[in-house]
Order: structure tokens, then sequence, then C-alpha cells
């Protein structure tokens, strides 16, 4: 942390704070598309696990027999256009170049799933839905992406990540306060000990939370105590989720339009 830089910090978080509060009074519009969207994003710069868990939840999307797309920004490629079809379920179509080097990664691990990049991923998606119909989307790095509505908004933590403060001051995109608009936080640490503490002090305010630890010989997963609060930017359409041990797996189930909450494994 640069303390020196903790003016700039709380005006820039404060700055995203306004934003976020526009959006969800009304005031600036976010588009809903016609199918689910499922987000999944970070609090902070840097790799906080969330591309595996995008990989993840496709996954699980689409073994359960749900047509499914992931959509990118496209962090590092060139592409500026409105849309740019980088897997199409059967081949990848776009270099690295292009697209950016995680969403060819996704196209390449992902097959039977559409993955799509666009600045403005909400016109990306209508243009996914008009050429190949509804799916469940999948919005990679999409916490910070308010102009796009979702019905589920998971975040993923690192422990870490409560002792720092916003940009330039720091490493958050936005401060821990904004985690109160998630449906479910993923809170991940080098030491389980570490991860579990995080995790309880997260779902003592917030709710929602699984813990997870990483390490050398694969993760654990739990669910703190403390039960589940309602998210205060609800869903339109919920879609159903199980948690169980292990590596942050999560199993969709039962009807599309279902209504169904997390349970405790």
């Amino acid at each position: 942390m640069r303390a020196w830089l903790a003016p700039l910090g709380a005006a820039f978080g404060g700055a995203t704070a306004l934003r976020a509060a526009l959006y969800r009074r009304g005031v600036l519009a976010a588009t809903r598309l016609g199918s689910p969207v499922i987000s999944i994003g970070n609090l902070a710069m840097g790799g906080r696990g969330k591309t595996p868990l995008v990989e993840l939840t496709a996954t699980l999307l689409r073994d359960a027999g749900r047509p499914v797309a992931v959509l990118s920004r496209g962090h590092g490629g060139d592409f500026r256009g409105d849309l740019l079809v980088v897997g199409d379920g059967t081949r990848v179509l776009a270099e690295a170049a292009q697209a950016g080097d995680e969403p060819v990664m996704l196209a390449r691990a992902l097959p039977g799933v559409v993955v799509a990049v666009g600045r403005d991923r909400a016109r990306a998606g209508r243009a996914v839905e008009a050429a190949m119909g509804p799916r469940v989307f999948v919005l990679d790095d999409g916490f910070q992406h308010l102009r796009l509505a979702r019905d589920l908004d998971i975040v993923c933590v690192d422990a870490d990540d409560l002792r720092e403060r916003p940009l330039p001051a720091g490493v958050l995109r936005e401060p821990p306060s904004a985690l109160g608009r998630a449906h479910l936080i993923v809170v991940s640490g080098e030491e389980e000990d570490g991860a579990r503490a995080a995790g309880e002090t997260l779902s003592q305010r917030f709710g929602r939370v699984l813990s997870c630890s990483r390490g050398s010989r694969g993760r654990s997963a739990s669910w703190p105590t403390s039960p589940p609060r309602a998210s205060p930017w609800p869903a339109r359409r919920r879609l159903p989720i199980t948690t169980v041990s292990g590596p942050m797996r999560s199993r969709p189930s039962g009807a599309r339009r279902s209504e169904a909450a997390p349970t405790r494994s």
C-alpha cells in the first residue's frame, strides 16, 4: 500500500460507490438480455481465481445441457468492435493478438461453449442472442461492468484484499463495501485459517460467502456458520446452484426459471 496516495484512493473509491449507487437507483440504466446472465469478477486488480471459476461454471452449465456463451472484454487484445466470436463451440476463430490471451484460452478449454469478446458486453450479448439464440451468459470479469444487468453476481476475493485500499493507493477496483451487491463471495487465501477468518468476517457483514484455501496439494471449501443474507441487488431470475466440498465446485440443477438458493454442504 502507498499511504501517501490514500486521499486519491479514497476519492477513487467514493467515485466508484457513487457510480454503483446511480445504477442501483436507476439513474444510469443497465441493459438486460433476454437470457440469464452470471457475472464472475474481482474486487481487486490481478488474479483471484476468476478465470478458472468462469471455466468451471461454463463447463457445469454445458454439461447440464444448457447452451452457454462466455462474454469477455478481451483485455490485452486489439479488437475494438462490437463483437468478436473467439470460439463458436467447435473451433477457435481468433488469435490472442485480437481477442486477448484469456478468451482464447477459454475457447480452447470449452468445446461446445461460445466465447465472444466486446467492450460493450450488453451489445455483444444481444448480437450473440440474435445470431445463435438464447443461452446462459457467463460474464468474465463483470463485477464492475454495471451496464449489463445480471441474475447472479459472484465475486472472487483474496483474504489479503481486506487489508488493501482502492487504486491508486492499493489494488482494489472498489472499496470492500461494494461486496454488498454480490450474491456470492468466494474468498481464497494461501492459508486455510486466513481464508476461513476472512470468510467469517465477510459473512458477518454480507453473508453469502464461500471460503476456500489455495495450496500445492489442492483446495478445500466450506460455508461459514452465519446464514446468508439477501442481496440489495436482487436478481430477476435466480439460477439454482449447489456447493459441495472441493475446488469451488458449483452445479446448476432444476428448471431454467426455478428459484433456489445456495445450499450448504
